[in-house]
């Protein structure tokens, strides 16, 4: 499924969860480095392992790994919510991360992530797909505008106390 030989999309197992950490780092490091709003906390790497071994288990939730020769080299993780009433769509699929191992970029892997995401999606009838991009985040605008994606609302920020 990826453009690399030897690398496929798959659904995470609950054994490729800790192998996800250095991805994780990756992906949290390169957003802290676009400013102050994208602050981390690694030693809660366990907390997120929790995240995601419960996410495996609920079927809103989904969660695919790329690997290739027994490495993991991305992830890709999404849900799906309920919209509030009155509004259309009425449910709505939510990609939350896109990691992919910085040697791996540029090799159709994220793209692969995606679509076996938005095809999740689509078994469970869903039309929408909703996501952040952070405004500092020139490659990934680009990126998801590539994947078919395009800009409707803009966020907001504002530090209290």
């Amino acid at each position: 499924m990826l453009g690399r030989p030897g690398a496929q999309i798959r659904v995470a197992t609950h054994a490729d969860l800790p192998k996800l950490e250095p991805i994780w780092l990756e992906f949290v490091e390169y957003h802290a480095r676009l400013g102050d709003k994208f602050k981390y906390y690694p030693e809660e790497w366990p907390q997120v392992l929790d995240h995601f071994a419960k996410s495996l288990q609920q079927e809103q939730s989904a969660l695919f790994v790329a690997e290739f020769q027994g490495k993991i080299i991305g992830y890709i993780y999404g849900f799906i919510f309920d919209n509030n009433p009155g509004f259309h769509p009425r449910r709505v699929g939510f990609i939350r991360d896109l990691a992919v191992s910085e040697e791996f970029t540029n090799q159709g892997v994220g793209r692969s992530l995606v679509s076996m995401l938005e095809h999740r999606f689509s078994e469970r009838d869903i039309e929408v797909v909703q996501l952040y991009v952070a405004i500092e985040n020139d490659g990934g605008l680009e990126t998801w505008k590539r994947f078919g994606y395009e800009n409707y609302l803009v966020g907001m920020w504002k530090e209290l106390g």
